[in-house]
């Protein structure tokens, strides 16, 4: 790398110069790590997949990279690979928040993807010599229960990537909470106190039905979760009958 030249060039030339780079040491360490021989139909862009890959993968949500594609004998399988370049000096031997972060997406989009096998590589190349990371996930020994579960790893990161959107969930519920208005005749539900705004159902066609749009201020036990949805399960000759209706959605 040359260093003065990398520093005086534009900003979306050092982003193409790092994610090149990146994908280079990609390419290489497969090799290098995994014995993959490059060929005209051995490796596909997730951006750009052969007709014949993509209907076997979704086209939208985070995706890895670049899918590697062995053939040893009358064994053949796949792998999906994530590059990230960076143009700094390596962290350390620590695997740091971006990379954790990364990592757990990638994990995921295995587990929706029948345990698809993955691995990721960081490159840096800010110092003397360029210093690659690999992450390398490995599956279960067991075959069988590979195909019926997560490895322990792929289990520990989705459970993260879980803990993380539950606490997102919260946090943006209490938000909504401490935002909405207070409303001039809002009745407690179970208890809990309901804050929103009365709307009226008029989206679609002309309509004097109004309704409650709110948020509570904890979440219901499911005792009285079921007992609000049951109330619901009857005909609509009996529901119109009742003058206040309630609808919990989680």
């Amino acid at each position: 790398m040359r260093i003065e030249d990398f520093k005086a060039s534009a900003g979306h030339v050092k982003r193409f110069i790092t994610e090149s780079f990146g994908m280079g040491m990609l390419t290489a360490t497969v090799q290098s790590h995994y014995g993959w021989q490059p060929s005209e139909r051995s490796l596909a862009n997730f951006d750009v997949l052969p007709t014949g890959l993509a209907d076997l993968y979704p086209s939208y949500g985070v995706r890895p990279d670049l899918l590697f594609d062995f053939n040893e004998g009358d064994s053949q399988w796949r792998l999906a690979r994530e590059a990230r370049g960076r143009s700094r000096r390596p962290q350390g031997a620590a695997i740091c928040a971006e990379q954790r972060k990364r990592l757990e997406e990638i994990v995921a989009w295995s587990g929706r993807n029948d345990q698809h096998r993955v691995t990721m590589t960081w490159a840096y190349s800010g110092s003397d010599q360029v210093q690659v990371d690999l992450f390398d996930v490995q599956p279960s020994l067991d075959a069988d229960a590979s195909l019926a579960k997560p490895s322990l790893f792929a289990q520990e990161m989705l459970s993260v990537v879980e803990e993380r959107a539950e606490d997102r969930a919260t946090a943006l519920t209490a938000q909504l909470y401490d935002s909405a208005p207070e409303p001039d005749h809002a009745r407690p539900i179970f208890g809990s106190h309901v804050r929103g705004d009365w709307v009226t159902a008029d989206l679609l066609a002309p309509s004097d039905l109004h309704l409650l749009l709110g948020v509570l201020d904890h979440p219901l036990p499911p005792d009285n979760i079921r007992s609000i949805r049951r109330g619901r399960d009857t005909s609509p000759r009996t529901r119109d009958q009742h003058p206040i209706q309630i609808a919990i959605l989680q």
